[in-house]
């Protein structure tokens, strides 16, 4: 497994968080890190949308299993739409279509052409919106909430998490699982309650906890058919003022896909 900067901006987080990979020997499973593995691949953005695409495509084509840093949530769509494509270059059909799991405090259904509505363009774009599960979105707004009832959005907030979060988890695996499915894994570090990592783009208090998305995380690696894992929403910046305790749990998370 490689990772894959698709940080626009050079001064993200990316070699922040590859240094603090490196500072892992091990991960919760007793697996030894391979610091060999522990490379940063910058992802080339010139050319055309096109071939952006196609670059995209490529990797998904060449890998087994992909972990994505990202900085924009417009790279997240471009990112799941890039592998929505990605599944009907190879023989897609209704037993074998794309599934997306999002982690994130927003659940991004707004009715606008800017990020805060690219999981609705993604819709728009043709991806199954009843393959699409958004866990953990805590501040939805009225549109937001018919529309996902319209479309068959499946929805898992903080209530249901937290009255069982392991049967929770089960219902996540149960919904994507299956060797003829493909799944996507888009992990927003603000689904974590801020105390845990206030360096995040969007601060919503009464997230989950760092020991909670590493079970998640660990329970969901579990699954033979996850193709990628997108890691975005840090804001390096605030997270200098914090210690870089976000980059540090990020990196303790993907430390438990390695």
């Amino acid at each position: 497994m490689s990772i894959t900067n698709l940080c626009k901006n050079k001064s993200s987080y990316g070699e922040d968080i590859i240094r603090e990979i490196k500072k892992i020997k091990s991960n919760e499973q007793g697996k030894i890190i391979d610091q060999a593995i522990i490379d940063l691949k910058d992802f080339n953005f010139n050319g055309t949308s096109l071939d952006f695409y196609e670059n995209l495509l490529s990797i998904f084509i060449a890998s087994q299993k992909e972990i994505y840093l990202v900085d924009e949530l417009q790279n997240v769509f471009e990112l799941a739409n890039s592998f929505m494509k990605y599944c009907r270059y190879n023989d897609y059909d209704e037993i074998n279509e794309p599934y997306l799991i999002i982690f994130n405090s927003m659940a991004h259904l707004q009715e606008d052409k800017a990020e805060r509505g690219y999981i609705r363009r993604l819709i728009e774009a043709g991806f199954n919106s009843e393959k699409i599960l958004i866990v953990g979105s805590r501040n939805m707004g009225d549109d937001e909430i018919i529309y996902a009832r319209e479309k068959r959005i499946k929805l898992i907030g903080m209530n249901q998490i937290y009255s069982n979060i392991e049967d929770t988890c089960d219902i996540i695996m149960e919904y994507v699982n299956g060797k003829e499915k493909k799944v996507l894994l888009c992990l927003d570090m603000n689904i974590i309650d801020p105390a845990f990592a206030p360096g995040v783009t969007d601060l919503h208090a009464g997230g989950i906890s760092s020991r909670d998305i590493i079970y998640f995380v660990q329970r969901l690696n579990r699954l033979k058919n996850l193709k990628g894992i997108s890691l975005s929403g840090i804001d390096i910046e605030k997270d200098k003022k914090n210690d870089l305790v976000t980059i540090k749990l990020g990196a303790k998370i993907i430390a438990e896909f390695l």
